[in-house]
């Protein structure tokens, strides 16, 4: 597998990719101009940090799947594997719950670490740090990112329509000691269309289970 870095680094993994049934037989493998496809990895967060880079493009046998893509990436940062078995992974926006998936050319794959926090300084904010990413125009159904604190009233006051009576917000807070250990801050990260996209998901699934007039959904980054 080779790779590509954001900054325009060039390197190589070692070994042939396999094929999604299990391996090539050997005069396959010797034969040229083998079929490849491109797959484009973004890395969050923590993962970012430990492969020093945000962004990459792997190169993967045809018929590769996600699962394999996996194990190349850990052998190309070798300081993800400590995140191995709680590394989030997220095939073309959507969280891949079955690894065997076979990958296409121009697929994207994108790896989450478990959330965390410390108490190290903050980073500096980004200069559209007041921005919010919208999904969508609908003026009662809503869900957006925003880096501004949230007013949860004014939330509630623009899904609610004139024929509804009540309303039931959630309002979420990081706790300040889990399992003994105290969090003095936490800085959320989002993939923005991939987020969005979960958040629409969610506010489906709460429609089809329950009896809901209209729904919307903000969480800050940052």
């Amino acid at each position: 597998m080779s790779f590509k870095t954001d900054d325009g680094q060039a390197g190589a993994v070692g070994g042939r990719p396999r094929s999604a049934g299990g391996g090539r037989p050997d005069d396959a493998d010797s034969q040229a101009g083998e079929a490849t496809i491109r797959v484009r990895l973004l890395l969050f967060g923590a993962a970012r940090e430990a492969a020093a880079t945000d962004e990459a493009v792997l190169d993967l046998g045809e018929r590769a799947t996600a699962r394999e893509a996996f194990e190349r990436v850990l052998d190309a940062y070798p300081d993800l594997r400590r995140f191995r078995s709680s590394l989030l992974v997220a095939v073309n926006q959507e969280y891949a719950r079955d690894l065997e998936v076979e990958l296409k050319d121009g697929d994207e794959i994108a790896l989450f670490p478990p959330v965390s926090g410390g108490s190290g300084e903050r980073d500096a904010p980004a200069e559209d740090a007041g921005s919010a990413a919208h999904a969508g125009d609908d003026a009662q159904d809503f869900f957006e990112l925003t880096t501004e604190p949230i007013d949860v009233g004014e939330v509630a006051r623009r899904v609610v329509p004139r024929r509804c009576g009540a309303t039931v917000t959630l309002d979420g807070y990081a706790r300040e000691w889990t399992n003994g250990r105290r969090t003095l801050h936490l800085v959320y990260e989002a993939y923005d269309p991939m987020a969005l996209a979960e958040m629409r998901r969610l506010g489906e699934e709460a429609r089809r289970r329950f009896d809901i007039e209209h729904i919307g959904i903000v969480h800050r980054t940052g």
